[in-house]
């Protein structure tokens, strides 16, 4: 934020840039985007990655601009390309997590799995066979869109992973929407004892071309529409729709699930949770 004066940094209490591996270093160019949102919501995507968000609400409506910065190099040139400026269509914000401190998500491990905050990031590992290891932040909401970037380490394809919806506590019940790093996709429903894939009648996952392999990073989004719909998105890009009415409001949460290979092991940063529209 720039006060007219002084720069101050709202991601970093060091007053500096932060590091993510998130995108690749020194490419030859960037997608860059940023929300500016009416409630003081700011994000920024790279390549279709959410890196960060934060809200503050110092400013309101205003011009766009593009910069560049210099360090303890100069000279230094950028050149841009394709501008575009659109109006948002996120609604209401209702939930959001950069992972930076923890209390929000249930953590714990055993034999089985291990959950925890590790490096500003909810890391799900995974060490038995056929088994989903998942957690929450404790949140009724309904309606919703949930989006979230998922690192996947060394572009692993032995594992599902994947966001959570419409938990229902004392049943046990819910709904997954995830995908693997080699693909494949799957929407299923979880009755408390069983889960049950319902984007194929046979129970498997389905592949889709519009899913990168092996990808160190997926921007994954799942609508959980009170209507019934359920909608996995990944990179942006709408993957599936179905219509389930089974259940319409609960907890969020996100998952890993392990097949044949074991351990597998996903981490997930920034979560962000809004109103459908």
């Amino acid at each position: 934020y720039w006060d007219g004066d002084n720069v101050t940094f709202l991601t970093s209490d060091k007053k500096e840039y932060s590091p993510s591996n998130a995108f690749a270093k020194f490419a030859d160019s960037y997608d860059l985007e940023a929300d500016c949102e009416s409630d003081g919501t700011l994000s920024l995507l790279v390549d279709g990655v959410l890196l960060a968000s934060v809200v503050d609400t110092h400013l309101g409506p205003g011009a766009v601009g593009l910069f560049s910065s210099s360090f303890n190099e100069a000279p230094v040139e950028v050149r841009f390309d394709d501008l575009e400026a659109t109006e948002t269509g996120d609604g209401e914000l209702l939930f959001s997590d950069d992972f930076q401190t923890g209390g929000n998500w249930w953590t714990g491990s055993n034999e089985q799995h291990a959950i925890a905050y590790q490096n500003g990031l909810y890391d799900i590992k995974v060490f038995a066979k056929n088994l989903i290891g998942w957690g929450n932040p404790n949140i009724d909401v309904s309606n919703a869109h949930i989006a979230v970037t998922a690192l996947n380490p060394g572009g692993a394809s032995t594992a599902g992973f994947g966001i959570i919806c419409d938990y229902d506590a004392n049943s046990g019940e819910y709904y997954y929407m995830g995908i693997g790093g080699d693909g494949y996709y799957a929407i299923g429903y979880f009755d408390g004892q069983l889960g049950n894939v319902l984007t194929e009648a046979d129970g498997h996952w389905l592949r889709s071309e519009d899913i990168p392999v092996g990808e160190a990073t997926y921007q994954l989004a799942a609508d959980c529409g009170d209507d019934g719909t359920l909608t996995l998105w990944v990179n942006e890009v709408e993957i599936v729709s179905i219509q389930d009415d089974r259940l319409s409001s609960g907890d969020i949460g996100l998952f890993v699930e392990s097949f044949d290979k074991v351990p597998v092991g996903v981490q997930f940063d920034n979560v962000r949770v809004t109103a459908l529209q």
